[in-house]
């Protein structure tokens, strides 16, 4: 069982990082991960910069904490985390992997899983 601490749920997602392929969901090998909805940066970052970097920046963390847990997520599943659509989802996505920041979500292209992390792109942005 995955450990929970406060802020924190239990959400199934895609085993394995480099499980990319468009399938039907029960064709998916799913294992449990552990996901922290509400962090402290949350604050931070609605504080100084709005609403839209919080959504961004939770978007973020959620992937990456999928990603080092060997797991990845899928649009279907990050809709039910986040109130967006399908195209809110890929719109978020595709305007991180434009500036070549990967976030890993299932179904993505190959040349978009080329790109460097969000912790690697601020080091070198900076």
């Amino acid at each position: 069982m995955v450990g929970v601490a406060p802020g924190q749920i239990v959400f199934p997602a895609i085993c394995g990082r480099e499980n990319h392929r468009k399938r039907s969901r029960a064709n998916q090998p799913e294992k449990l991960i552990s996901l922290t909805v509400v962090a402290e940066e949350d604050i931070e970052l609605m504080a100084e910069f709005g609403g839209v970097a919080l959504q961004r920046g939770r978007l973020a963390r959620l992937i990456e904490e999928a990603y080092a847990q060997d797991a990845i997520l899928d649009t279907p599943r990050l809709c039910i985390l986040f109130p967006q659509t399908h195209r809110g989802i890929r719109a978020i996505l595709q305007s991180f992997w434009q500036q070549g920041v990967l976030l890993p979500a299932a179904g993505m292209k190959k040349e978009n899983r080329r790109q460097n992390l969000r912790g690697r792109w601020l080091l070198t942005v900076t």
